[in-house]
């Protein structure tokens, strides 16, 4: 499920993206991976999809091993995805994990916040075609809009990253907020 940054605060400008939304977090691999998806949205704000040749080299900053980027439109086209190449083009809007957990949905979700920058965390279970079982995976997810005014998502996730102590209470709060609302 997709939990928040914090309840109730707004995301930085843009301008402040850098600095302060990586500062939120306790571990380094955390704070890098917020920085790699901001970055590739602030590049895919000034250079739209040109920046995919970039985002697409091997041993780069942008992908290295399992690392890699991935750009879907709010309605879950995929653009752009280093990892999974035969994905692009293709719409996977009803992408679900081993669980059955609605992960582009999830995705599609923060797309739509009216925040021109949202950005949120999803957290599933990724068959990884390396392993025979399925593992964990937390990725972060920043909405951005191209030079064309498409609203995309930029992501990138990681299996190893450590459990962040804004990840357990963003999503306490998150359960906390529907048992009040749906009861």
């Amino acid at each position: 499920l997709a939990f928040g940054l914090a309840s109730g605060v707004a995301r930085p400008a843009q301008a402040e993206i850098k600095r302060s939304s990586a500062d939120l977090y306790e571990y380094s691999d955390t704070r890098e991976l917020v920085r790699l998806v901001e970055d590739a949205a602030q590049m895919l704000e000034t250079r739209g999809q040109e920046a995919f040749t970039e985002f697409a080299v091997p041993n780069s900053r942008w992908f290295h091993g399992a690392n890699y980027l991935y750009v879907y439109t709010a309605n879950g086209d995929c653009l752009f995805n280093a990892g999974q190449p035969a994905l692009v083009g293709r719409n996977i809007s009803d992408y679900r994990d081993v669980d059955g957990r609605p992960v582009m949905r999830e995705i599609m979700d923060i797309a739509a916040r009216p925040d021109p920058h949202a950005a949120d965390w999803v957290i599933f279970l990724f068959q990884d075609g390396n392993v025979l079982s399925p593992v964990w995976k937390i990725a972060y997810n920043v909405k951005t809009t191209l030079p064309d005014g498409r609203v995309v998502m930029v992501g990138s996730g990681r299996s190893s990253i450590k459990m962040e102590r804004r990840f357990v209470t963003s999503r306490v709060d998150e359960a906390a907020n529907l048992l009040l609302t749906k009861g």
